[in-house]
């Protein structure tokens, strides 16, 4: 009934754990990329702007992912104490109620993969140094 609404509410969180868990890779690859075109006091200078630049945009990802509107209720699907919540705290329409299949709806979780990326990706970036 509300699929493309509760769709957008978990591509929001499906973002802002790609951008949180994001910001290493983007500080090796970008620094790496800077400090083969210019020198490495150049890479120095930029760096505080990369993470500002890489935090304003964190910080617009989590207000985004945290005010998101229940489709059924019309009030914010997640309050302050809880912004991962799996239901509205208004009217406890379910995160994944649209989802038909059980087994994807079961194991369609993001957050536990999280961790294993975040290693593969530091392995992965840590071996160029």
């Amino acid at each position: 009934m509300y699929k493309k609404e509760l769709s957008i509410i978990r591509k929001r969180r499906v973002i802002f754990w790609l951008v949180f868990f994001g910001y290493i890779p983007f500080m090796i690859f970008s620094s790496n990329l800077i400090e083969h075109f210019y020198s490495a006091k150049i890479v120095e200078k930029i760096i505080p702007y990369l993470f500002f630049i890489f935090a304003f945009v964190w910080i617009v990802v989590s207000i985004n992912s945290a005010t998101s509107i229940c489709p059924k209720c019309g009030k914010r699907y997640c309050h302050h104490s809880n912004i991962f919540c799996q239901k509205c705290h208004s009217c406890g329409l379910e995160l994944r109620s649209d989802i038909k299949n059980k087994f994807r709806q079961k194991y369609f979780h993001f957050m536990p993969l999280m961790p294993v990326l975040l290693i593969v990706l530091l392995i992965i970036f840590s071996s160029r140094f």
